[in-house]
């Protein structure tokens, strides 16, 4: 069995969101960085889109910041707004900060997600 497919997202009233897009190949991509940040016992993810048309993917572990993957820059989009649907957040908006929160369902338990975009 595929250790991604244990990975649930949920929205922020325990509901499985992505059901029927288990093909989706960026929702891959959110599902294997989360595996990672658990698997590493990273306190943060950071999806940085660059300037040079990639998104760097980072995880905080013990303070220190280790790049784990860079996205194409569609690729990344589509990773983004996969979390920013999950944390109830406007995809559209792209100049303003905003807030979310979601879950996500995970072997270990479930674990409460905040998330930010800058």
């Amino acid at each position: 069995m595929d250790e991604n497919s244990s990975i649930v997202l949920l929205d922020n009233r325990g509901k499985e969101l992505f059901t029927e897009d288990n093909s989706n190949e960026s929702l891959k991509i959110v599902k294997t960085i989360f595996s990672t940040a658990l698997t590493l016992r990273s306190s943060d993810i950071f999806i940085d889109p660059k300037p040079d048309s990639y998104c760097s993917v980072r995880l905080r572990v013990d303070g220190a910041l280790r790049e784990i993957m860079d996205l194409d820059d569609s690729v990344g989009e589509n990773v983004i707004n996969i979390l920013k649907v999950a944390g109830g957040m406007d995809i559209a908006e792209r100049r303003r900060p905003q807030d979310g929160s979601f879950g996500v369902n995970t072997p270990i338990g479930n674990i409460s997600i905040r998330a930010a975009t800058v």
